[in-house]
């Protein structure tokens, strides 16, 4: 018995002894490291799924390796009102040198970048619609998205224009002097003695709540409506479908925002007339150039206006095309 203990004991110490040089050459798993790069930022997104943030995060990253800076991609907390707040300070309280992140009209920007200068962090908004904000914003012109998408709705109904308008939550409330989109859709539709707004509404990016507007919208079987303008990227392939399902092709046309694949392929179905299109890879890419260029400097209000693309079924293929390049 003893000898039978006494072998098993050499055979174990042998193995230890072949197997500890494959120990030592084994690859480890090591957590990512910003080794290297000059200057440490966040980047803090709603939802990194959508079209618009993959050509935004794509921007921000060829930024990002040009100025050697590491980007750190924050998600916010989805369903929790202060969780946008909150990540902006676990980050100013982490001490990177720069957080950038998309505000909500009723958010207390200058308390934000009270506390981020004085531990030594600059801010930056993008997409946001306070151009008075004490930072630099790069963003597309909310009053251009307004008066691009009403001239499309112009030429879609030949100035016989009744239209519903759908905004975001971060476009503001439904004052006109708070809401630049709502701004430039009605200054537009003052040329023209048919068109109006009989109806303004906001969804965000909340499904539901685009559920039950289009259940409200849709429920009587005479509309008061001709067309939708629809200024919220998630929500415009939703409406589309809901024209589509109801069989309002023609009676109910559809202005969108953005170019998601669901998008584009109702553009060339002709279920959407047009979509109003910010330049999102610009917007990501002009983001970390001005976070990195304004550090440790004292200019806060930079405004940066991106271009803006209108889509339609006459260049909707090109769209179509660099979308497939891009997936590869």
């Amino acid at each position: 018995m003893r000898k039978t203990v006494f072998i098993v004991l050499i055979v174990s110490l042998l193995l230890v002894i072949l197997m500890f040089p494959l120990m030592l050459t084994s690859p480890q798993i090591q957590a990512p490291s910003d080794t290297g790069h000059l200057h440490h930022l966040q980047i803090i997104v709603d939802n990194a799924d959508t079209y618009f943030y993959k050509q935004f995060l794509g921007g921000a990253r060829e930024s990002a390796d040009f100025y050697k800076a590491y980007v750190e991609i924050v998600p916010l907390e989805q369903g929790k009102t202060d969780s946008l707040t909150e990540a902006v300070e676990r980050g100013i309280y982490a001490h990177v040198d720069g957080i950038a992140f998309r505000a909500d009209a009723d958010m207390d920007i200058q308390r934000l970048c009270d506390i981020a200068r004085g531990n030594g962090v600059q801010l930056a908004l993008y997409e946001s619609q306070s151009t008075m904000a004490p930072t630099p914003n790069i963003a597309t012109n909310a009053y251009s998205i307004g008066t691009s998408a009403a001239t499309l709705a112009i030429e879609a109904t030949l100035g016989d224009c009744r239209a519903v308008l759908v905004l975001d939550k971060s476009d503001g409330d439904l004052s006109a002097n708070r809401s630049l989109k709502l701004q430039g859709v009605l200054e537009l539709f003052d040329g023209y003695p048919n068109a109006e707004i009989v109806g303004t509404h906001i969804v965000g990016s909340d499904f539901m709540a685009t559920e039950q507007l289009m259940d409200m919208l849709f429920a009587n079987k005479v509309l008061n409506f001709n067309i939708v303008i629809c200024l919220v990227e998630t929500s415009t392939p939703m409406f589309a479908q809901r024209i589509l399902d109801n069989t309002l092709i023609g009676s109910v046309l559809l202005i969108g925002y953005g170019a998601l694949p669901e998008t584009l392929d109702y553009i060339n179905r002709e279920i959407i007339y047009g979509s109003v299109c910010p330049d999102a890879y610009e917007i990501g890419y002009q983001t970390v150039t001005e976070l990195v260029t304004s550090l440790g400097s004292d200019i806060y209000g930079n405004y940066s206006s991106t271009t803006l693309y209108f889509i339609n079924k006459q260049n909707v293929s090109e769209f179509i095309l660099k979308q497939e390049e891009d997936i590869g």
